[in-house]
């Protein structure tokens, strides 16, 4: 389970660095960031950069076809969220 965060209508849910085969990451080595975003705007937006001072250098990649391999994108679309159904008041 990741972390979950907040920046305006955009949701960040399950955000994590997957775990390397051997189980730590050594200096200079690829590191895989793992994300789902959501909006509940009726506007599309999308994440078009990623910034972190411990990293060389960021690709954002999109598995859009849900086949198991990322390819380098300019942008990842965040989705719609469909809004929660509120419980009937009593």
């Amino acid at each position: 389970m990741g972390t979950n965060a907040e920046i305006g209508p955009v949701k960040l849910r399950n955000v994590y660095i997957e775990r390397p085969a051997d189980g730590t990451y050594q200096r200079g080595e690829d590191a895989r960031l793992a994300v789902s975003l959501f909006t509940d705007e009726s506007i599309q937006d999308s994440l078009i950069a990623v910034s972190s001072s411990v990293a060389e250098q960021v690709r954002l990649q999109w598995d859009q076809a849900c086949d198991g391999e990322a390819e380098t994108v300019p942008a990842i679309p965040c989705a719609v969220a469909p809004c929660p159904r509120q419980a009937p008041r009593k």
